[in-house]
Parts: C-alpha cells; sequence; structure tokens
C-alpha cells in the first residue's frame, strides 16, 4: 500500500513542517469491525525540495570586458531544505536558438 501527501500540506497549517526537517509516520488499518492498533514509527522522511530558479541574472559591467564575460544571480529563494551545493552556468553559444549548453559547473557557493 502507498500514500502520497502533497508538500503543501505538511508546510502549511496546521501542520507547518519546515523544509529540511525529518518526519516519522504511523499507520492504523480500519475496516467495518474497527481499526486496527497503531503501527510501529517507521517511514521516515526528509521533507525537501530542489531549489527554485536563481533571479536576476545579469551581466556585471566591470567584470565583462577582454577576455572574461562576468555574470550576476540572487541565491534560490528557496533552498529546498538543503544548501545549495553547485550551480551550473548554461550558455547559448551566440547563436541564439535557445538550445543551451554548460559552459561552467561547480561555481563557488560561497
Amino acid at each position: 500500500m502507498e500514500c502520497t501527501i502533497p508538500l503543501a500540506v505538511l508546510t502549511a497549517d496546521p501542520y507547518n513542517l519546515i523544509l529540511g526537517q525529518t518526519i516519522e509516520s504511523k499507520v492504523i488499518a480500519t475496516n467495518n469491525y474497527g481499526s486496527s492498533d497503531v503501527s510501529e514509527v517507521g517511514g521516515t522522511a526528509l521533507i525537501v525540495l530542489v531549489p527554485s530558479e536563481p533571479l536576476s541574472l545579469d551581466n556585471n559591467p566591470a567584470i565583462t570586458m577582454g577576455s572574461n564575460i562576468g555574470i550576476t544571480w540572487t541565491p534560490s529563494a528557496q533552498v529546498g531544505g538543503s544548501a545549495i551545493l553547485d550551480y551550473q552556468v548554461w550558455y547559448d553559444n551566440g547563436r541564439g536558438d535557445s538550445i543551451f549548453e554548460i559552459l561552467q559547473s561547480g561555481v563557488s557557493t560561497a
């Protein structure tokens, strides 16, 4: 058997769980004659999401000159319960065809 609970339910009233918080669960089975005892604790889950997209992507003209291109952005507003480990910078190779390739990965989060 399986049960799926949307994170929007768990992070809203009355639960107000926060991303990164660990939750445990128990189950009770019910039929026409009544309900079972409560199961043992199990199903430990960590409330996480992938981060939201970085915002305000822009050129940094103080760096963009000669052989360098400077790109700035505002970090993800929602980190999903875990620190951001990496940013990947993608580019379209100047073709304007909306086909993007990774330019750099492992961009420092410090």
